[in-house]
């Protein structure tokens, strides 16, 4: 049987034969295709030569010796002028242009010599499943067990995590790839609020190469996995950084890490969630900011909480700061705050109390407010010009 195809490349009519065979069968032309490359070798024929002959012989023009040098040469992608073809791949969505990139080596380095933007990606991964979006698309990678299935249709031997970074790392790697909002959570089950958490794989190599994107928001994961996904943000393009633990408790000695990548200093706006308790000596890693939000050690004084708005006003580009603090609500009252100030205030329950603060040496001034939850206060600081 090994000599058949041999026998069949060996001369022209043969190939055509077979063309003709398939147009015979009505079968679509990429189908034909495929079956002729498995019968005859894949090096038999060019698909725009085998293209050529089939829609010919479908038209009814069965002559073999037809002579194809007196006909125009077919124009191609390539003879496309550059200025038009760069205007098309800009119209692309980034899914689009990974396919165009894929006709030829020049398309590739047009394609790839024009960022690909992504308004945003989310990144959500459980001990069940991995879901993600990208332009609107949502995907879904579940775990059954002994495999995966994705997109709740496909079945696959393979682990979910492994699955879902089949799809997901070749997006990061985009050539100059910039994501606008980038949304990473890891979710932990647990049955109780006290009860220990079930641990989920974690992604491993989903950000293997540098990113530019400008909001980035981590929630559920530690220390150690915030520093290696923030590693590869492009300090400089990362403007806002939102941090999440989600209930894990992160000691302010090992958050000190992160205080001193160069995208943390060079972001304008930071969002720390509630995990982590922040000493007021601590408030200078942020003095570089436009905004932040924080926790505060509980139960700490009046007089340190209005030590803040002295330590804010230095800051140059400071616009707004929201604190929190938990206390013990039969010893801390919101009068102490107004005793610490010499203010006097209205008889009767206080849940807000708001106090100018007049910036030394600048006409400008903070609005300092403080908003009793019940258990925890809201301290909100506005710089006003």
């Amino acid at each position: 049987m090994g000599s058949i195809p041999e026998f069949l490349k060996s001369n022209d009519h043969h190939l055509k034969f077979c063309i003709l065979y398939e147009v015979a069968l009505k079968k679509p032309i990429f189908d034909s295709y495929r079956k002729f490359c498995n019968a005859v070798g894949p090096d038999a024929m060019e698909y725009r030569d085998f293209e050529f002959w089939y829609h010919r012989f479908r038209l009814g023009k069965l002559d073999f010796n037809y002579d194809r040098s007196a006909d125009p040469v077919a124009k191609t992608l390539m003879d496309m002028p550059v200025n038009l073809m760069r205007k098309i791949t800009k119209e692309l969505d980034p899914f689009e242009r990974i396919s165009l990139r894929s006709t030829s080596r020049a398309i590739k380095e047009l394609s790839d010599s024009i960022p690909s933007v992504f308004e945003r990606i989310y990144v959500t991964k459980s001990a069940k499943e991995v879901q993600w979006e990208l332009h609107e698309k949502l995907f879904e990678c579940r775990n059954n067990g002994t495999g995966c299935l994705f997109q709740k249709t496909k079945l696959y031997e393979e682990n979910y995590i492994k699955k879902s970074l089949e799809y997901l790392s070749p997006v990061f790697k985009i050539p100059k790839i910039q994501v606008n909002y980038l949304y990473l959570r890891k979710m932990e089950e647990r049955h109780g609020f006290f009860e220990r958490r079930r641990e989920t794989p974690d992604l491993d190599g989903l950000l293997s190469v540098p990113i530019q994107v400008k909001d980035v928001q981590f929630d559920g994961y530690d220390v150690n996995r915030v520093m290696h996904f923030l590693s590869a943000m492009k300090p400089g393009h990362l403007e806002s950084i939102d941090l999440g633990f989600d209930g894990k408790w992160i000691d302010r000695e090992n958050f000190k890490v992160i205080f001193e990548t160069d995208q943390f200093q060079q972001a304008k706006t930071v969002d720390i969630g509630w995990d982590v308790e922040f000493h007021l000596e601590d408030l200078v890693n942020f003095s570089h900011l436009k905004s932040f939000a924080c926790r505060l050690q509980d139960d700490i004084g009046p007089e340190e909480i209005l030590r803040v708005p002295d330590i804010v006003s230095t800051f140059i580009q400071f616009e707004v700061c929201v604190l929190l603090f938990y206390y013990d609500q039969q010893t801390y009252p919101m009068e102490r705050f107004s005793e610490a100030l010499g203010v006097e205030i209205p008889e009767g329950p206080l849940e807000k109390f708001s106090h100018r603060y007049q910036i030394p040496q600048s006409n400008e001034y903070l609005k300092f407010e403080i908003t009793d939850k019940g258990t925890e206060f809201f301290i909100v600081i506005r710089k006003i010009q």
